[in-house]
């Protein structure tokens, strides 16, 4: 009887253990996720950086029309960063919240379930630099147009 017992526990850890295994293999996917998001954030901030002197040196040969063209595929790739911005934000929700499953398992004790990232600043903020880029762009298209 006493060995059932102990058959009885160890069996329940290693289930448990086997759930933390499992759990630490979906944390290290978010992390590599959180990762690849930020690695293409980075990319996408100096492909804009060189879309930007693109622009510049066409404005100074007098090439409006290509500057704005390049303006636009800087608009577009604004609006990318921002969704892999939020994308990378929800990751990381996701891995605070996994990390803290993993704790409360080994642990025993009711910690807290981190709060969902309020994204309301981050989408401002892009709010109004998209609406600072399109304002931009369509003064730049009227006096582009007025000129020709």
């Amino acid at each position: 009887m006493t060995s059932e017992v102990s058959t009885g526990t160890t069996d329940n850890q290693q289930l448990t253990t086997c759930d933390v295994i499992a759990t630490a293999f979906d944390l290290r996917t978010l992390l590599v996720h959180h990762d690849r998001s930020l690695q293409q954030i980075n990319l996408i901030d100096s492909y804009m950086t060189r879309l930007t002197n693109q622009a510049l040196i066409y404005l100074k040969q007098g090439r409006k029309g290509h500057a704005l063209r390049i303006l636009t595929h800087k608009a577009i790739a604004v609006g990318v960063k921002h969704l892999y911005r939020l994308y990378r934000l929800r990751k990381w929700y996701q891995v605070q919240h996994v990390v803290m499953s993993i704790i409360r398992t080994l642990q025993n004790e009711a910690l807290p379930i981190p709060t969902q990232p309020d994204y309301s600043n981050l989408m401002d903020l892009e709010t109004e630099q998209t609406k600072s880029i399109s304002q931009t762009l369509t003064v730049a298209h009227c006096n582009h147009y007025r000129e020709d």
